[in-house]
């Protein structure tokens, strides 16, 4: 990847907020470990929900309940693209690649090894999967 994707990838407003929202809901999956039951279960569910929401918004399967959309070109007269629902590009999403990115580098940077920083990548490794899944049924 080039320094310059990378550095774009930093800089998007969509990737951040689905970076935002992965650290979130891994660290209440990390809380839920030090809690006890049912509340442990009911966390480890939630977060497991939010994050299933988070990559299907991102790979544009649209089943998730976070409703991102692209911003509006303000000379455009149409409204914004929602990101879920359909998948425009015949290759994997540009965003879920990006956010996957992000957060494996957020991971190895600013997270200490151990539950949280396994979980972001096994959450980067899922919206990869997904993110190519979708991709085969448009080529």
């Amino acid at each position: 990847m080039s320094a310059k994707v990378q550095a774009s990838s930093f800089s998007n407003p969509m990737v951040l907020r689905g970076a935002a929202l992965c650290v979130q809901a891994a660290a209440v999956k990390e809380i839920a470990g030090s809690v006890p039951e049912p509340l442990r279960a009911q966390l480890i569910q939630s977060s497991g929900q939010a994050i299933d929401a988070i990559i299907d918004e991102y790979c544009g399967t649209g089943t998730g309940s976070v409703r991102p959309s692209l911003p509006k070109d303000p000379l455009s007269p149409d409204p914004p693209t929602p990101i879920s629902g359909t998948n425009p590009w015949a290759v994997p999403s540009p965003l879920a690649l990006q956010l996957a990115s992000v957060l494996v580098v957020y991971a190895n940077t600013r997270v200490q090894s151990g539950g949280l920083q396994t979980e972001l990548v096994k959450i980067a490794s899922r919206l990869v999967e997904r993110a190519f899944d979708g991709s085969r049924k448009w080529s």
